[in-house]
């Protein structure tokens, strides 16, 4: 099992340092605009059939794609998981 989470599970991650912002753009074309002291996590194999989800420590923007197969999209944070189909909002 640990050589799987070592292996295939692996994560791609994205910090915006103090007093800056980071503009990222994932795999399916939604934007994250990252606010100062933030980390964004997510796992390295998007695929089509699988549920979008991230992991937000600190606040962000997020403007969604909405996807023909209406794949949810999911963020995780702390206290709350955020799922939605495609929209914009701030965590």
């Amino acid at each position: 099992m640990l050589v799987y989470l070592l292996v295939f599970n692996k994560q791609v991650s994205y910090t915006a340092d103090f007093g800056q912002t980071r503009t990222i753009v994932l795999p399916d074309q939604s934007t994250v605009v990252l606010n100062a002291n933030s980390t964004l996590h997510h796992n390295s194999d998007w695929d089509g059939g699988r549920p979008r989800e991230v992991w937000l420590e600190g606040e962000a923007y997020f403007s969604v794609q909405h996807q023909a197969n209406a794949q949810t999209f999911t963020v995780y944070t702390q206290n709350m998981a955020i799922k939605v189909l495609g929209t914009e909002f701030n965590v």
